[in-house]
């Protein structure tokens, strides 16, 4: 079986054609090898940034993280103020509202 001839055509295409294609101003033409290499170089921009955000971004969290932990230990340490109401240990006795504990039938 042979592919279609279209394929193994290697003229180049005119800007109305590569219109039709892509879409008008979807596209770059390199005209010679300079251009093409710094058509390469602005689109591998994105790559290198990428790995320093990243390394920013974790240590942004790192940071708040050891912010957050710090504050919260220093509440923990506080001494609460001891409640006015007994607790019920038991699952069958019940608080009165004066504080009573009394059991339940």
């Amino acid at each position: 079986m042979n592919p279609p001839a279209g394929e193994s055509d290697f003229s180049r295409l005119q800007e109305a054609q590569l219109d039709e294609m892509f879409g008008k101003d979807r596209y770059q033409v390199a005209r010679d090898i300079e251009e093409l290499k710094s058509d390469v170089n602005l689109a591998d921009l994105g790559k290198e940034i990428f790995s320093v955000l990243m390394v920013l971004v974790i240590a942004a969290f790192c940071g708040e993280l050891l912010v957050a932990n710090r504050f919260y230990e220093s509440e923990q340490d506080e001494p609460k103020a001891p409640s006015s109401r007994p607790r019920s240990d038991s699952p069958r006795t019940q608080v009165t509202q004066r504080g009573i504990v009394t059991p339940v039938r």
